[in-house]
């Protein structure tokens, strides 16, 4: 069915490495600061976003043991670790300032699988001895609350366990729409009934180290006010094989069922609005993922859906 979807598509689309065209871009524009003050307390301001910025502000005056004052003779190091993905960001936090500022900061970019960041410190003098702010090595915790882009409430989860590694497996191509099925395209389908149905439209690059892989997607349908319609894993079927040692799988089926179309009167509450999944792929008992949240606006069938066969 999605072989003439692929097909007129692929020529204009690398094999490999690839990640999702139309799914929404992660943005920059959030922003968020935790604060370390001299005085021993932290706090936050605005929400973490995954996507957006995070901003440690850190005064370096906080660490009083370190004499930080004496310029040169002291570094002190900032560590943020996010969760579950494992990413690491480190820098240092003292240079030479003539305006005599005492507060450095880091800025990283949150990563898009990001649940949790902890944050810590050492400072280190000149001889190589060293001194944490750790709080007591359990770290400073924060969760991550949202996408910046602002997610929906019950937005897909990162599944604990996976590996986040594009080069492993990734989305060449999605498309997700709402389609008002005629009886031929219901028994195509192999529908339970007719009727107006979300379909989502994928094509995903898993490597080819074994025999012994299958790749699936937890997928999230959000209707109006980013109401939960629908929650579901669904299996790829193997395509073909793929450039760059891998083999292309595709998942080309209904989402949803029972989804107005906006022209439907009173119907808009049930309507498609938004697809959101998650994409993994099983190799050799091992699971990856390529990390990211796909997000995809859910087009209704008189923008250029895709003729399925």
């Amino acid at each position: 069915m999605i072989g003439d979807f692929v097909s007129r598509r692929a020529a204009s689309i690398p094999a490999f490495p690839l990640h999702s065209g139309l799914s929404r871009p992660e943005s920059t524009s959030a922003e968020s600061i935790v604060h370390f003050s001299v005085d021993g307390r932290h706090f936050k301001e605005g929400p973490i976003r995954r996507g957006g910025r995070l901003t440690i502000e850190y005064d370096v005056d906080r660490l009083h043991a370190l004499d930080a004052h004496v310029e040169g003779a002291w570094d002190i190091v900032a560590h943020v670790l996010f969760q579950p993905g494992g990413q690491l960001f480190r820098g240092s936090l003292i240079s030479p300032r003539p305006d005599g500022r005492r507060t450095s900061s880091l800025e990283v970019v949150v990563p898009p699988d990001a649940l949790k960041v902890e944050i810590w410190f050492y400072g280190v003098d000149r001889t190589g001895q060293v001194r944490w702010d750790s709080r007591d090595g359990k770290n400073y915790a924060f969760m991550v609350d949202a996408d910046a882009h602002g997610t929906v409430r019950h937005a897909v989860q990162y599944r604990h366990g996976a590996a986040a590694n594009p080069s492993m497996v990734n989305v060449a191509e999605d498309f997700a729409f709402n389609k008002d099925l005629s009886p031929s395209w219901g028994r195509k389908m192999h529908a339970a009934g007719f009727g107006a149905k979300t379909l989502l439209l994928m094509r995903a690059w898993i490597r080819n180290l074994s025999p012994d892989k299958r790749a699936w997607a937890d997928v999230h349908v959000f209707g109006h006010g980013d109401d939960l319609l629908h929650a579901e894993s669904f299996p790829l079927r193997y395509l073909q094989p793929a450039e760059g040692d891998g083999d292309f799988f595709v998942f080309d089926g209904i989402v949803f069922h029972g989804s107005h179309l906006e022209s439907d009167v009173g119907s808009t509450r049930r309507a498609a609005r938004l697809v959101q999944y998650r994409l993994y792929g099983e190799i050799d008992r091992s699971i990856y993922t390529d990390g990211l949240l796909h997000t995809l606006r859910v087009l209704d069938d008189d923008h250029g859906a895709p003729p399925m066969r």
